[in-house]
C-alpha cells in the first residue's frame, strides 16, 4: 500500500472512533439530559411524567446514534452533540431551580 492508503486509513479509522465514542458517552448524556428535561416539561403526575420521559429517552438515544452516523462531518457531529447538551442540560436546571424556588 502507498503512504496516501495508509494515511486514509488511519484517518477512516479515527472517524469511526470518534463517531462510536460520541454515539456512546455524549449520546448517553443527550439522552439523560433530555429525559430530565423531559420529566420536568410533560404535563403529567409526578411519578407519570418520569415514568414517560425515561421510557422516551430510549427512542432519543437511539435517534441520537443514528444522527451521529448519518452527519457528514465530524465538526458538525460534535458541534450538534455539545449544543444538544448545553441547551438540555440548562433547560433542566433551569426548570429544577424554578421548581425547588417555588
Amino acid at each position: 500500500m502507498s503512504a496516501k492508503t495508509e494515511e486514509n486509513a488511519g484517518r477512516r479509522a479515527w472517524h469511526i472512533f470518534a463517531r462510536v465514542f460520541a454515539a456512546v458517552v455524549l449520546g448517553y448524556l443527550v439522552a439523560n439530559t433530555g429525559s430530565v428535561l423531559l420529566g420536568f416539561l410533560l404535563p403529567l403526575p409526578k411519578v407519570d411524567s418520569v415514568l414517560t420521559a425515561s421510557l422516551l429517552s430510549f427512542a432519543i438515544y437511539t435517534a441520537v446514534i443514528m444522527w451521529i452516523f448519518a452527519v457528514k462531518t465530524l465538526r458538525k457531529m460534535w458541534l450538534g452533540l455539545c449544543l444538544a447538551l448545553v441547551v438540555t442540560s440548562l433547560g433542566a436546571w433551569l426548570l429544577y431551580l424554578l421548581e425547588t424556588a417555588a
